[in-house]
């Protein structure tokens, strides 16, 4: 609870300096960019007020790279919401507790007085002067879509802004899109961890779960550790973020409010379910569009494929994804034989695509149709393979 948080040394700066240093060194040999886009915020303005900022989420490393970032524009007093499965690793999760990351366990998920305890320590730091690092999706995305915002951690924005009425609360939305994620290939093992631990009354298979969830993790990162120092290097990174949004600009925060509720955060469910929808939507229109993600969604569900329907769908595709407001800069301004081509060498990392004389066939169609949920809603719709390219060829 928050009331237990030792707040008289803001002790989380120092090691976030030490980290911007340290770690970003390290960042710099995994991947070859990260590339940041935002509006520019002054550190004077980035602390003028307690904030939230919220993130997708599809990797592990979002933490750190989301707090290294804001470090160097400024921002300070800065905590993060990590899973257990995060903060329970060997040294590691011990390193990310003291750059101010809080455990929110998954295996709670199902609990509505758990989602209480969380929002209520998370509004805690906030009053306090603390700013947020939060992933509403409820974890990692591990099959590439959008997920539903989940309403704990959201809820400790609005609460704090109903008992400090004259104060300002903020959001910032934003977005980490990995060309390459390193821990990918280990989602299958994680999620059978994560349904063994939830659904399983059988205390050998919540060990086994236990060994899947974590697993996946140790695999995941120990790989990647391992491999840069020989020089392997994940590709690029792209961090697109909004202006910070004064929680009452999107939710009647009083008027809102109902009376009588059983507890407060019951009180302000209305607002809470208005802001999740709000920043939804926000983080979605952020979300940086790759020509892997396009020619993913091209290609679900079809092993292979012919250039010239390839074209028309991408075409089609890009066309639905700009009415929509998808942020589409990677692909803006391209052919579809361009947008092809590139997401083809993206792919081709995964194993996942090999190009033919007529077209492309797909090898991993796992890796496929993960790329393609970005584009959840967004299909060639209509548009039809002829029979012979539609033809499955797993071989």
């Amino acid at each position: 609870m928050s009331k237990n948080i030792d707040r008289s040394n803001w002790h989380y700066n120092d090691y976030m300096d030490e980290a911007c240093i340290i770690v970003g060194n390290f960042l710099k040999k995994v991947f070859l960019e990260v590339r940041i886009d935002g509006p520019a915020i002054t550190p004077d303005e980035i602390n003028a007020h307690p904030t939230m900022l919220v993130s997708s989420h599809r990797s592990h490393l979002d933490y750190i790279l989301l707090g290294i970032i804001f470090n160097a524009k400024g921002l300070r007093n800065l905590r993060f919401a990590a899973g257990d499965n995060l903060t329970s690793m060997p040294w590691v999760g011990r390193r990310f507790v003291s750059y101010g990351a809080f455990s929110v366990y998954r295996s709670k998920a199902n609990s509505r007085s758990y989602f209480f305890d969380l929002a209520e320590q998370v509004t805690g730091m906030m009053t306090s002067g603390e700013n947020v690092i939060v992933f509403p999706e409820g974890g990692r995305s591990y099959s590439g879509a959008m997920l539903e915002m989940k309403s704990g951690i959201l809820a400790a924005t609005i609460m704090a802004a109903g008992r400090m009425p004259d104060k300002t609360f903020r959001y910032i939305p934003m977005t980490v899109v990995y060309d390459e994620l390193p821990e990918l290939a280990y989602f299958g093992m994680l999620d059978k961890g994560k349904r063994l631990r939830a659904e399983s009354k059988d205390g050998i298979k919540k060990i086994l779960g236990n060994l899947y969830y974590f697993g996946a993790d140790l695999f995941a990162f120990g790989s990647l550790m391992l491999l840069s120092r020989f020089g392997r290097r994940y590709g690029k990174v792209y961090v697109d973020y909004g202006s910070p949004i004064d929680v009452r600009s999107i939710v009647d925060v009083e008027g809102n409010f109902a009376k009588g509720s059983r507890n407060e955060f019951l009180g302000h469910r209305a607002s809470i379910g208005a802001a999740g929808d709000s920043l939804l939507k926000k983080i979605t229109a952020l979300y940086r569009v790759l020509p892997s993600h396009v020619l993913s969604a091209a290609l679900d569900g079809c092993y292979s494929a012919g250039m010239s329907d390839l074209v028309i769908r991408v075409k089609t595709i890009v066309e639905k994804a700009e009415a929509a407001g998808r942020n589409l800069i990677n692909v803006k301004g391209k052919s579809a034989e361009e947008i092809i081509e590139e997401g083809l060498v993206l792919l081709r990392r995964y194993k996942a695509v090999k190009r033919t004389d007529s077209g492309v066939r797909v090898k991993k169609m796992q890796i496929i149709s993960y790329h393609a949920r970005t584009l959840s809603g967004i299909g060639a719709d209509g548009v039809q393979f002829t029979e012979s390219e539609n033809a499955e060829d797993k071989s």
